[in-house]
């Protein structure tokens, strides 16, 4: 066999499993939690405003914001917060911080004071921390697996036997 097919037999299986793994990547699972809390608070900057402006979460979870605005912001806490946080927003990202100390955390955007907001973070759930059943084991909430996950994986392995499948025939 010459080294011109065996080049071409690669660049199919590569391509194969290049395609497997973008059908994977693309298949809708969620997206993980950032920090180590149980939930993920979006918040959207628009119009040069926090939308919601005030929110309740407890410690443990992180914030979001998705800056949808053609301008760069920030979400700074404001002096004597119970923690210090500075999340810069670059135009059209995001940015995020993790609440590990119950209080109200009034927040601004460094360069439009006028943009404010408020987190209030509450203690974890006794329930969180303990488990429902006083076991000591958490309660944690898994999401389901997508339903197009089986039909990734599914993908993934007809395009990796079909790329087998070539590679065998180029070398008979």
């Amino acid at each position: 066999m010459n080294t011109a097919s065996v080049a071409r037999r690669m660049r199919v299986a590569l391509l194969a499993v290049s395609l497997a793994l973008a059908v994977v990547a693309a298949s809708g699972r969620p997206a993980a939690s950032h920090g180590n809390g149980l939930d993920v608070a979006m918040v959207d900057v628009v119009d040069f405003a926090y939308e919601p402006q005030t929110i309740t979460i407890h410690v443990g979870d992180t914030v979001q914001w998705n800056n949808a605005d053609d301008v760069d912001h920030t979400a700074t806490s404001v002096d004597g917060a119970p923690a210090a946080f500075d999340v810069y927003l670059a135009a059209g990202a995001w940015g995020s911080f993790t609440f590990e100390t119950a209080g109200t955390y009034d927040y601004f955007c460094v360069p439009h004071p006028t943009m404010t907001g408020i987190i209030v973070v509450e203690p974890a759930h006794e329930e969180d921390e303990a488990g429902a059943d006083g076991s000591g084991v958490p309660d944690v909430a898994m999401p389901a697996p997508p339903a197009s996950a089986p039909t990734a994986f599914a993908v993934l392995v007809v395009l990796l036997g079909l790329a087998a499948a070539l590679w065998r025939r180029g070398t008979a």
